[in-house]
Order: C-alpha cells, then sequence, then structure tokens
C-alpha cells in the first residue's frame, strides 16, 4: 500500500508530499472520506446482501480487523477473523504512532488461524462456539484469494464447505479487484477478473473490491 495522504491540501509545486501504507488513517478514516476505503465498501455489501445482525461472519485474510469493526458498529455481534500474518499477530494490540488509535479495536477477535491446516481451524471454530452448529453463516475472503494459487484457491474453497468452516445452507464470498493478470499490480500476485474468479469457484461468490458487483 502506497497512499498519498495529502491530496487534499492545496500542495504547490515542490511541497513535500506525506504517504501511508497499511494503516487506519489511510484506509479506514472515518473523519476524512478521502481516506476510508473500509465504510462505503462495507456499507455496499451489507446493502446488496440485507444480513441480519445476528449473522455469524467470519472474514478469512482480515488484517487489523476494521471490516470487524464496521459490523460491530452496525451491530452484528457474532464476528471473528483469522489472519496469520506475523506482522498483523505482534502489531494489533499496540497503538500505531501515527493517529494515537490502536491497530486492532477488535483484536481479540482476530485469530491466528491458518486456514489451511485442520487443527487451527478447529481451534478457530471451538474458540467462536462454531464447532458443532455446522461453521459460520458467513465466511468472507479479504483479497486473499489474489494470494493464493488457481490450485490453492480451489483447494480453499473445498475446505470452507468440508471442513464445516461454513454451514450447508451458508454463503462463501471472495472479495477481489477486478484485475487482468497483466494488469501492472505486483507480478507475485493472482490477478484475474472476478468473472474468471467466478469461473474457478463456480459454488462462491465474488465480490469486486470496494463494491458495486457481486456474481
Amino acid at each position: 500500500y502506497i497512499i498519498r495522504l495529502n491530496r487534499d491540501v492545496g500542495l504547490q509545486s515542490g511541497d513535500p508530499r506525506e504517504y501511508g501504507h497499511y494503516e487506519r488513517r489511510a484506509l479506514f478514516n472515518a473523519a476524512k472520506p478521502l481516506y476510508d476505503y473500509v465504510t462505503p465498501e462495507w456499507t455496499w455489501i451489507l446493502n446488496h446482501f440485507s444480513w441480519s445482525t445476528d449473522t455469524s461472519i467470519l472474514i478469512v485474510g482480515c488484517g487489523f480487523g476494521w471490516a470487524l469493526e464496521f459490523l460491530d458498529a452496525q451491530g452484528f455481534t457474532d464476528i471473528w477473523g483469522a489472519d496469520p500474518s506475523t506482522y498483523i499477530q505482534t502489531t494489533k494490540d499496540l497503538t500505531d504512532p501515527n493517529d494515537g488509535k490502536k491497530f486492532a479495536m477488535l483484536a481479540s477477535k482476530i485469530q491466528n488461524t491458518n486456514m489451511a491446516v485442520r487443527a487451527q481451524v478447529n481451534a478457530l471454530l471451538r474458540t467462536a462456539d462454531h464447532d458443532k452448529d455446522g461453521g459460520f453463516d458467513v465466511v468472507i475472503s479479504e483479497r486473499m484469494l489474489s494470494s493464493l494459487s488457481d490450485q490453492e484457491a480451489v483447494d480453499y474453497s473445498a475446505k470452507i464447505r468440508t471442513w464445516d468452516i461454513v454451514k450447508s445452507t451458508g454463503t462463501v464470498l471472495h472479495i477481489e479487484h477486478d484485475l487482468n493478470p497483466d494488469s501492472g499490480r505486483d507480478p507475485e500476485m493472482n490477478w484475474h477478473k472476478i468473472a474468471d474468479w467466478k469461473v474457478l469457484l463456480p459454488n462462491d461468490l465474488i465480490a469486486r473490491s470496494g463494491g458495486g458487483e457481486v456474481i
């Protein structure tokens, strides 16, 4: 993430540019909507699906759990995240010196779970109290598929169901950028158009990153 932070002020030629990265002030800044990607994306998702606030939701690849914070503010109570990133897990309880806020307000909800390891998944389900009821109502990945190979994505999608991470009547949703493989973005990532993700994962729903379309 390289996000110019002071683009809302009238800079003159030669004035210094300030940049942010994966941080709240650049991506989930309620005081400055120009720097708030989370609120419009998740407002669109909730409007599209109209889930009741007692819906159980697991967000995979949740980072610092800003989507969880948004859902919590809307009254959702059974919400959990999974992210095994060492950076996320070692930083989530700290305070960001740039804005004085915790990196993750719901740090206890962000489980250090590798979704490809059955024992870790089982531990998450027990912690969330969904180990005996068939799993969550909704499982969502946040821009995680693009970090997997096609085969890894297919395997992940299958495990969500065969490992009872989602209920048999539940929803599996992936939020992904709508990009061609030759988009010029990080070549180590696995970019696809969302229509191509849908072909690869026909049993799942794919939402365009930022909202606007679900297929």
